[in-house]
Parts: structure tokens; sequence; C-alpha cells
């Protein structure tokens, strides 16, 4: 639906206000273009891992190779001498020498937010613990010992099991909140699990990826198995029918290398995965199977042993969009058809690391691996970049059927009440959006 057609079904009553701002949500997500505002440099080597606040959606936490730990309010801005935007920091923890004993001694992992409230946050690191933070006081409230390396940590949304699900090598330990304990081991893995996720559906059902090339589905209420293991051949050699049973061994793996990243759809119906072998995968988390999704070759270097920081954008069946790192871009998938829907590039030469997509303005925070820049940010395009956009393609086809041109380009009133109406519905403010 576009913008000016959106308008028309909505003001006569064929669109719904919530099926309009779902398409504006849309188009603004699938037109990210680079940002001028920039956050403030906290990190002297880049950004290892970092976190938006799923209760707001408005304070970013950031990890860097020194481990030192920033926090930011994104709701926030400066404005600079030459016209672009800075996002300042809030605090930092680890710039203070009374600040270093609480930092971890390895490097950093993984980071989350508590996931019902921003009072406090949890990272993981190689040096076998797990730390709770406490974000007003800006220090380590709690030191979970796991006794073993920690490559990718998640903790659930459910509010009754506060359990930490820790990958090691080669797995995956349970941790108790509240009582700081391990209380199951999950093993399966022959390698070390760089990459874990519990489901959004059933808070008892956890997917992990190790360098093994297996992706594994588990219930936490049935120790000592995994209940899938997900078979990238199993549709093309050994799709099973009725009354059959498989006879031919062989090793059941989703990837043929590591797998660094594993994320489930906003409906826990569907599983992304992404390993070293430059594939990308799709399944169905209920059955197991393969999805028909080619996304063609997707750089993942074969030695990155640390998990990679994917994004899905969750619009419904026909507007989901996976936002995957590749060397040295970011590239947009359509999730359910594999199309190619556009590539966003850093300014610095470094391979992207990681990213986070800001459900209440569309903005995309990307980080690289060991840049000088700390975090980029790329927003849904502008009014005027879109009408800008609107004019050459209407002057090209303009040219080639030398048709009249496109009642965009009629009288001024009649352009200056469309841009109106377009800049109320780019509007992120409440007030602004009290007229849908």
């Amino acid at each position: 639906m576009s913008f000016i057609k959106g308008l028309q079904a909505l003001q006569s009553g064929q669109c719904s206000s919530a099926l309009f701002r779902n398409s504006i949500e849309d188009l603004r997500t699938s037109g990210q273009v680079k940002s001028k505002t920039t956050f403030q440099k906290v990190h002297t080597n880049g950004v290892v891992c970092m976190d938006l606040d799923p209760v707001e959606g408005r304070y970013l936490v950031s990890v860097g190779h020194e481990n030192h730990v920033g926090i930011y309010d994104t709701f926030v801005t400066q404005k600079n001498d030459d016209g672009s935007e800075l996002i300042p920091k809030v605090s930092v923890i680890g710039n203070r020498q009374k600040q270093q004993r609480y930092l971890h001694e390895s490097i950093c992992t993984s980071v989350q937010w508590f996931p019902h409230d921003t009072g406090m946050f949890m990272t993981s690191s190689f040096d076998e613990t797990i730390k709770i933070w406490d974000t007003n006081r800006l220090k380590a409230a709690e030191t979970i010992r796991v006794k073993r390396k920690i490559y990718d940590m998640h903790m659930g949304s459910s509010p009754s099991k506060l359990l930490i699900a820790a990958g090691t090598d080669p797995n995956i330990r349970l941790v108790d909140m509240r009582t700081g304990a391990a209380t199951h081991t999950l093993r399966g893995h022959t390698g070390p699990v760089l990459s874990i996720r519990w489901s959004p559906e059933k808070s008892h059902i956890l997917a992990s990826g190790s360098v093994d090339g297996k992706v594994m589905l588990w219930d936490v209420r049935k120790a000592g198995f995994a209940v899938m293991n997900f078979d990238a051949d199993t549709w093309i050699k050994f799709r099973r029918k009725q009354g059959e049973t498989r006879t031919e061994k062989h090793k059941s793996v989703a990837h043929k290398g590591a797998v660094n990243c594993v994320r489930f759809t906003a409906d826990g119906r569907f599983l992304l995965t992404f390993g070293t072998d430059s594939r990308l995968r799709l399944w169905n988390a209920h059955t197991g199977e393969i999805m028909p999704v080619n996304y063609g070759p997707v750089c993942n270097h074969p030695g990155c042993y640390l998990p990679i920081q994917m994004t899905l954008y969750d619009g419904g069946y026909r507007s989901s969009i996976a936002f995957v790192p590749s060397d040295k871009r970011l590239v947009m998938y359509d999730l359910h058809t594999g199309e190619v829907i556009g590539s966003l590039a850093l300014r610095a030469s470094a391979k992207v690391k990681g990213c986070i997509l800001n459900s209440i303005n569309q903005d995309l925070y990307v980080t690289a691996m060991k840049s000088n820049h700390s975090i980029s940010v790329f927003s849904p395009k502008t009014v005027s970049s879109f009408d800008e956009q609107t004019k050459k393609s209407r002057m090209s086809a303009h040219e080639q059927s030398h048709a009249v041109p496109s009642d965009l380009d009629g009288e001024d009133g009649e352009s200056t009440q469309v841009e109106r109406l377009l800049t109320n519905n780019w509007s992120d403010s409440s007030d602004d959006n009290d007229w849908l």
C-alpha cells in the first residue's frame, strides 16, 4: 500500500487505522538509509554486543572490547554545529577506577536487559561468569559462576520462569536467576554452543546452534535430550512417508559449518539459522521441516566462533524482514520468500557484527567488528527523500511514455496538503498519532 492510496483508503473508510499504521511501519522498516544521527563514542575499539530494552524500546546498553558498559537513551538527542544529531550517553560503567573491579576479566560475549523492567541487565563472558547489573547503582549486584566459557546467553520473557540459558562447551547450562544456581545441564552438542534463544511462544522451549553444525530444540521439562534435531537433508533425501522408518544412518546437521545465530519469529512458528557455510535456513519450529526458501549465499566467515546478532522484523507473513550481517554490509531479506530487499553499508570498512531494530521509530542500530565507529544508525526515509525519489521515478516514466505528470506535482495547495499528511504519518510523537 502506497502512502497516497493508504491515505485515501483511510479517509474513505476502506482501511482501518491499525492496518494503515502497520503499512506505514512496514514501509519505514524496509526503506532504511544512513542517518546523520550518531551515538556518542564510549568504547575505544568497537562494540562487542548490545541490546535494546523490550519494555520501552528506549534504552540501549552496549559492551565494548575493553568490557566497559555504555547506556544510552535513544529518545534524547543533541544538535551538533554541522546540523547532525548526537545520542549522548546516560552513563558508563568502567571509566572510573572504583568500577574496574566489577568488570569481566575476559571478553564479554552477550548482554541482555531484564525482560520486564530497565532496572537491571545481564552480561556473560569467557571468564565463566554471568553478571547481573543494577542500572541505578551502576555496579554488579550478583556474579554467577558457571565454570565454563560462556559463548551466548539468553533469558526468557516468562515472569514465572527466571531461567538464564548459557551456551558453553559443549553443553547448555540453565541458571535460576533467583538463587544463582545451575538447575539443569542439557547435553547433545559436541562443540561450543554459539547461539541460544528461548521461544516467544512456549516458555519451556529453547533453541541452540553450535560449532558442530547442529541446531537443536529443547524442552526444559524433559532433561537429558533434545526433542528435535534439525536436519538440512531431511526434506530432500529422507522425507518419510506414512508407515516408513529411516534406516539409513547419516549425520543430522542443519549447516555444514558452525551455527553462530538462531532467531525465532515473534510468533514462535519459525526459526531462522545462520551458519559459517554462508547459508541462511528457515525452519518450521513445530515440525522441524526446512522451509523451501532460498536466500542464496550470505557471507559468514568460517572462523567466526562468536555469536552474530541478526534481527527479525515481524510484519506478518507478507512483510517480515530479516536483517543479516554479511561481511561489510547488512543485507535485508524477505523472510518468507528469500528476496533481497536492500543492502546497507557502513562508512568504515569494517565487518558488520550485529544489528538491532527499534520497534518504536524503526531506527536500525548497527555495530562492526573492531571499528573506530561505535554504533551506526540507519533511519527510515524522510518525506523529502521520498518525494525526491517519487519525482525522479515519475519523471523517468513521463519521458518514456510522454504522459501527463502525476497529481503529486499539481498545484501548490494540493502538494502542501499531501506533504502535511505525510509528515504526520512519519511523526513518532504520541500527540501526532492521535489523529489515527
